[in-house]
């Protein structure tokens, strides 16, 4: 009997999370990548910095004052 609560219980629950497993987002088009690339690099560029720019987070100084 508990057995059958329990399972009753565990199904309810976990059902609902079936319908987010299957629902997504379309992957976008190349061209919109392209271009999204392309205003990234015009914003950066000569700013000393980019989306991955390099960076040594070993270093004591620096400009940011924040403290994680």
């Amino acid at each position: 009997m508990k057995a059958n609560i329990l399972a009753a219980i565990i199904t309810a629950t976990l059902l609902p999370l079936t319908a987010y497993a299957g629902s997504g987002h379309d992957n976008v088009a190349d061209s919109v990548i392209k271009k999204q690339r392309a205003l990234l690099e015009k914003n950066t560029d000569g700013k000393g910095f980019g989306p991955q720019s390099p960076r040594d987070i070993d270093t004591i100084k620096g400009m940011n004052a924040r403290d994680f």
